[in-house]
């Protein structure tokens, strides 16, 4: 019966442990609305069959963003039955090629009333937009007909600027525009984009690869208050075999690298390489990917003076996107500020050791007063950064998808456990058992592995032993 108990205190403890250790999991499923119309509207576009309604819009030229659902303003006659809404690309503000996204609704079950009201389309797919470009939202209803059909309300007037109504009276095959513009709603989360990478060899050692990249996951509020660790992981892939693998170092528009030494390296200019960030599973961000395919003038080589200037060049960039100065000038050299050191650190380790010469108050080795360089510090500072050798899948985190709080607040409270029964069977004493894993579990609060909250458990496991105690021991 013992055995039974102490089953039911480990089942207690992991049912404890997961709910705490998802920051992610916490947060509401709630997408943020980011183009729209919704003003202005004079009457309602039917659209049955083969005839096709669509509206155009223009992403945000600084906002990068997913789309998850769309939302149109709609009304009905009769029975019509399915509608489904798409999303295209477009090719002269009409739109192009197969839908990028999809999704469905009853049309039977929108309002008959011509007023109209607003319903989601969920997408198939979360779909990654670029910025400042032109989309359109298509809705038909293929099994209605002009007794049986759908009404999407519409602005005659033309009121929305960075869009139109488009129409198609065979069934998306011809495309022809309007003056109105459809009452819609884009839904979707924040943005995510690799926006540039390049290769370089022999960075510390011959043979070895430094892929760089900036990258772009804009947050609001909400996200930017939890670590990102938690929310993406970063990828290397060729075709669909992981070569190597981070979590995301932080989130807004920043530098990141990859660092494989000789003996992992890849082949040169492989086909099908990328690098890809992807949502973590069992996130709010789950499903969220986007990805950069390296192509031949990416692989630059040994040539580390581009790499000088690919840093100089993202720097410009990240300084034109957040408005700040990460650079600076020294008799005509441009070189990063204090600020661009600590982002490129962070983003390419050990850069500062193999590219000096980036760096504001970078000294000419031999002079009086300039740090002399420890032939052990950059493989220290390696290690550190990138993992002893490699970064290649450097963490069982990294592997299972859960984040630091996780792994450490798992393993620590594992050893605790194993300990406590330890104890508690040696002395024939589960009580003792528990004093033993309670000290260890201050120590684990102490040392900053587990979250304060975990104190509650000593007390919580003990009354759920001592329940048991009196039921099932007794019986």
């Amino acid at each position: 019966m013992k055995y039974g108990v102490i089953l039911l205190l480990v089942v207690t403890l992991l049912g404890f442990i997961v709910p705490l250790s998802f920051p992610g999991k916490a947060l509401a499923d709630n997408p943020t609305k980011y183009e729209n119309y919704v003003a202005s509207e004079d009457a309602g576009a039917v659209f049955y069959q083969q005839n096709w309604v669509g509206q155009t819009f223009t992403s945000d030229a600084d906002e990068a963003h997913t789309v998850s659902r769309v939302r149109a303003k709609l009304y009905r006659t009769g029975s019509p039955g399915i509608v489904n809404a798409y999303l295209y690309e477009t090719s002269g503000s009409l739109p192009t090629g197969v839908p990028i996204g999809e999704g469905s609704i009853s049309g039977d079950y929108v309002t008959n009333y011509t007023d109209g009201g607003w319903y989601f389309f969920d997408l198939d797919e979360q779909v990654n937009l670029e910025l400042d470009t032109e989309y359109a939202i298509v809705l038909e209803a293929a099994t209605a007909n002009a007794s049986n059909a759908i009404y999407w309300r519409y602005d005659n007037g033309g009121g929305y600027a960075a869009g139109q109504c488009v129409t198609s009276e065979d069934a998306g095959g011809t495309w022809g525009n309007s003056g109105n513009d459809m009452m819609f709603e884009v839904w979707g989360y924040l943005g995510t984009e690799v926006v540039s990478a390049k290769v370089f060899s022999s960075y510390i050692e011959t043979g070895d690869q430094l892929f760089v990249f900036s990258y772009k996951v804009i947050a609001d509020e909400a996200y930017t208050a939890q670590v990102s660790t938690d929310y993406f992981t970063v990828k290397l892939m060729v075709d669909d075999t992981l070569k190597a693998q981070m979590r995301l170092p932080s989130w807004g528009y920043k530098p990141g690298s990859f660092y494989l030494d000789s003996d992992v390296a890849l082949e040169w200019n492989v086909d099908d390489a990328y690098i890809e960030i992807e949502g973590v599973t069992g996130t709010i961000f789950d499903g969220a990917s986007t990805n950069y395919t390296l192509v031949a003038n990416d692989w630059v080589g040994g040539d580390l003076e581009s790499l000088d200037d690919w840093v100089l060049s993202t720097a410009g960039a990240l300084e034109d996107y957040y408005d700040v100065a990460l650079t600076t000038t020294i008799e005509g050299t441009y070189i990063l500020n204090d600020a661009g050191k600590t982002i490129f650190k962070i983003g390419v380790p050990a850069l500062d050791d193999v590219r000096p010469g980036l760096f504001a108050m970078a000294t000419v080795p031999g002079l009086p007063g300039d740090d002399v360089h420890d032939p052990t510090a950059l493989e220290s500072t390696l290690e550190d950064n990138f993992g002893a050798g490699k970064v290649a899948l450097s963490n069982f985190g990294d592997i299972t998808g859960f984040g630091g709080t996780f792994m450490s607040g798992a393993y620590w409270l594992i050893v605790m456990l194993l300990a406590g029964l330890v104890v508690g069977t040696a002395v024939n004493n589960l009580y003792a058992g528990m004093l033993c894993s309670s000290i260890l579990l201050v120590g684990g609060v102490y040392l900053g592995l587990i979250p304060v909250v975990y104190l509650a458990l000593p007390l919580f496991l003990g009354l759920v032993y001592k329940v048991a105690q009196l039921t099932w021991w007794r019986a």
